[in-house]
């Protein structure tokens, strides 16, 4: 307990760390929001009118002063573009990117683990080529490019799938309980908005998917092996175990503490990987809120999704040591 305590301490100025740089990095960047609200036209005494409403007269190192003090009081300022809080934007399309995140994480995981353990036990045969060629590819290729080729496929060439939205325009979302449209129309027994949701969440949540579902594919795939070789999965195999009961009974929990640091910090990486799929699919997740913001030079809401990203990984990274303790009762010690 005490090393998880300490880990959370130190972890707090890791994310004051994150907060710092990406504060000045975006000011460095060119352009002037103040001038994009005034306009080209505007009198010097409307665009310093402006700057000082923004606090964007004042140094830079008092900028972020102010935005710490907001931070300690729950406030992460009020956005450029759309002149509201940012937490209440954010907490507005939070429900839409956590819906495409846990559909893209439980389609990576469950997909790449078995064919890891699979790849590992027909080791160098042609089924362990094809999903090591599946994993190359994964890696390799940009996601905005099989996004599209999603698209032109499934939707221009086959007309199967939507190319883009949350759900048919003519199709009322469901009510708000949970904010994942999924799990609401279920919940409501909203056949159709659940057949609409559900459809519009497969390209995009396969998207998001395919690189984390590589990564895990080829972590479990290396440490399986690795397992596969030891003394006492060669004593079950002469005991006469079958051979799926050594795979994922005996050999995968110990190949799964490698493969626990991927799947964890994929979370993270899927959640920030979102804003390039929600920017190709029409999402609308804080992904494509934070893309629109860019444009805007919107620093708040730039801020405030850096913010929920960087506590994620922060968070997901303290719950993959925990799960360590779990599967090897030896790290405890």
């Amino acid at each position: 307990m005490k090393v998880l305590v300490s880990r959370l301490f130190f972890l707090v100025f890791v994310v004051l760390g994150v907060t710092f740089v990406t504060f000045i990095i975006s000011h460095l960047i060119p352009g002037d929001p103040a001038q994009m609200i005034a306009g080209q036209r505007a009198s010097p005494e409307v665009y310093a009118k402006i700057r000082a409403q923004l606090g964007l007269d004042r140094p830079i190192w008092a900028q972020y002063l102010l935005f710490l003090q907001g931070l300690l009081q729950g406030d992460l300022g009020t956005s450029i573009r759309t002149q509201q809080p940012v937490l209440d934007d954010l907490r507005h399309y939070f429900p839409a990117t956590l819906e495409l995140v846990l559909f893209a994480f439980l389609l990576a995981l469950f997909v790449g683990i078995p064919l890891g353990v699979y790849a590992a036990a027909r080791k160098d045969t042609v089924i362990d080529a094809l999903i090591r060629l599946l994993a190359v590819s994964g890696i390799s290729i940009p996601v905005f490019w099989y996004g599209l080729v999603l698209i032109l496929i499934f939707y221009g060439k086959l007309d199967l799938l939507p190319s883009g939205g949350r759900i048919d325009p003519s199709i009322s979302p469901p009510a708000t309980i949970t904010g994942l449209y999924v799990i609401d129309s279920l919940l409501e027994g909203n056949w159709a908005a659940f057949k609409s949701s559900l459809a519009h969440l497969v390209l995009p949540g396969i998207t998001l998917a395919f690189a984390q579902l590589a990564l895990i594919v080829k972590q479990t795939r290396a440490a399986m092996i690795e397992v596969l070789r030891q003394d006492y999965i060669r004593t079950a195999r002469s005991l006469g175990i079958p051979s799926r009961k050594i795979y994922f009974r005996y050999a995968l929990k110990n190949a799964l503490i490698p493969t626990t640091t991927v799947v964890g910090l994929a979370i993270g990486a899927l959640l920030a990987g979102a804003v390039v799929t929600e920017t190709i699919f029409s999402w609308p997740g804080m992904g494509k809120y934070v893309v629109e913001a860019i444009g805007y030079l919107d620093f708040p809401a730039i801020m405030g999704f850096t913010l929920i990203v960087s506590v994620g990984y922060v968070i997901l990274n303290f719950l993959v040591d925990w799960i360590y303790t779990l599967l090897d009762p030896q790290i405890r010690l």
